[in-house]
This record gives C-alpha cells, structure tokens and sequence, in this order.
C-alpha cells in the first residue's frame, strides 16, 4: 500500500480520540447521582429545606441525565457516522490503489511486450544482415575466382599461323591483336557501304577472319573463352546488389578485357543471340569509339551495351534501333 493510502487512513482513524472521551462521559454519568450527593451534602447545612431525600434535587438529576443519555446518543450515532465515513474512505483508497496497480502492471506489460517486439526485430534484423554479409562474401569470392579464372584462361588458348610455309604456334596476346586490327580494317571498309552488312555476310566475314588462325582450334575455343565474360555478368546480375554495386561489378568485368578483345566481342556478339542477350544492359564496352564503330554499333546494338559517355550521345542522337 502506498504512503499517500496509508496517511489517508491515519487522518480518518482519528475517531479514537473522541472515544476516550465518550468512554469518560459515560462513567460519570453513572457516578453522577453519588457525586451529586456528595457535593450537596458537603455544601448544604440543611438538606430538608430543599425537600425530603433531594426530591427537587432528583427532578434535576433526572433532567440532566436525560440530557447526557441524549447526548450519549447523539455522540454515538456521530461516532458510527464517522466510522462508517471513515470506512468508506479506506475502500475508496484501496480501489484508488488496486486500480493504480492495476493501471501500472498493465503499462508495465505494455512496455515489457514492446520491449521484447523490439529486441525480436533487431535480433531478424541482425540475423538478414548476417545472411546479407555472408551471400555477399559467397558472391565476392565467386565473382573473383572468375575473373582470375577468366586471366588464366586466355593463355590455354592456342593459335596457330602459317607463314612461309611453316606452321607456328602464336601466342593468344598475339591472336587478339592479329584479329583485331582485320576486324577493325574490315569495319573502316564497311563504313562507307554498310548495307552489305548483315547476319550471314558477317557469319562469312567472321569465319574468314579466323580461319588461318584455327586450323587445329576452331572458333569454338574463342567462344569458350568469351563465354566467361559472360558467366561472370549473369552472376552480377542475378546478385542481389544496390544499382550502384550492380554497376560497379560489371564495370569491373568491362575493365578486365583489354581493347583488342572488345573489338573481336563486338563484332562476333551479333552472331548469337544468347551472347547479345546477357550483354545486354551490362555497358561491357569501354575501351573504344569512333566513325568507324557507328555504322555497326546502330546497326546490332543500343545504348545499354555501351558504358562510355561518346556512345550515350550517339544513340541519343540516331536513336535507339533495338
């Protein structure tokens, strides 16, 4: 019980002190016929003069103890009064209490379930950030096994050439500038009239392009090797990453080729169509630009396929054919 219940209580159980003096009244209400007695027989020289035994005295006696039973009366009925307020006000204090403890187990449930929401929301909170960080470890430890896969792999290559008769095994640094700068002559050429160009003339071109080069290794091994750039941008793009981080990764794949091989991905990418498709909003080329690159690049590509600023403006200003 609270201390602002308990004082109430103390201040309404203050009756006690009125009953002491009830008690008093009472006693000397019954002592008061001796008292009387004693007090007139003590001042009185002659009793009879006031009657026979006290008569008038009695009828006065009579009247006065009338008098305190009224009074008696009336203090008790008081006193039940004031008990009973008293009472009243004790159970007024206890429901005032019970229902300040209940209206204070109530907010303290309250704030003990919101506490515990809260807590259970931090702890799934920190539980996705542990899934986050470790699918995204996961995925940074693939993406770079690639790439590094992806730089070992280019010296599996074999190409060979033949010059003056004699066979010569070339190395794939050595292809890729080889094919490159026929690639890049043919297209200067092609510029000037570029409605030769399509789909089965290219096929041509490109089989011719590579032929003294794959004698013993066909165009296949080409495209197995360009088929890790293409594992490594489905892997960006499937990843669950921000635009920024998304961007990020496959700029690092862009930044991986070096001019030569995204001249040779350019021009054989048309050719197949899953290829086109996964290097479609990738922005993989950023190594090149130029008069001799706008013909072709309207002609099979758009805008998302390209990540340097000289493209951007050039499909802004042809508009975007695909």
């Amino acid at each position: 019980m609270s201390n602002s219940t308990e004082k109430s209580i103390k201040k309404d159980f203050k009756i006690s002190d009125y009953i002491g003096w009830i008690l008093l009244g009472i006693t000397l209400w019954f002592l008061f016929p001796w008292i009387f007695s004693f007090f007139f027989n003590w001042i009185m020289t002659d009793p009879k003069y006031y009657g026979e035994n006290f008569g008038a005295v009695g009828d006065i006696y009579g009247s006065v103890n009338a008098l305190f039973t009224s009074a008696t009366l009336i203090l008790v009925i008081v006193s039940t009064m004031m008990q009973r307020q008293a009472n009243q006000d004790v159970r007024e204090a206890m429901a005032k209490q019970l229902k300040q403890e209940q209206a204070s187990s109530t907010a303290q449930l309250a704030q003990a379930i919101d506490s515990t929401k809260k807590q259970l929301e931090l702890a799934i909170q920190v539980h996705e950030a542990q899934i986050s960080e470790s699918k995204y470890a996961i995925f940074n430890n693939k993406f770079y096994s690639l790439i590094n896969f992806k730089s070992e792999s280019v010296n599996n290559l074999v190409w060979y050439t033949d010059e003056h008769g004699v066979e010569q095994r070339i190395e794939p640094k050595i292809f890729f500038e080889r094919l490159s700068k026929t690639v890049r002559h043919s297209l200067s050429v092609w510029s000037e009239n570029p409605d030769e160009m399509d789909i089965e003339f290219l096929k041509k071109s490109v089989y011719i392009k590579t032929f003294p080069y794959s004698k013993r290794n066909d165009i296949t091994s080409l495209l197995a090797y360009f088929s890790n750039y293409k594992y490594l941008i489905e892997l960006v793009k499937n990843m669950d990453l921000s635009p920024i981080d998304k961007r990020m990764y496959l700029r690092i794949i862009a930044n991986s080729m070096n001019y030569n091989e995204q001249i040779i991905l350019f021009y054989i990418s048309p050719l197949y169509k899953d290829l086109m498709e996964c290097l479609k909003d990738s922005e993989i080329f950023v190594h090149f630009s130029g008069y001799r690159y706008e013909f072709f690049a309207h002609k099979f590509y758009n805008e998302s396929y390209f990540g340097i600023e000289f493209w951007k403006e050039f499909f802004k200003e042809q508009g975007d054919p695909t």
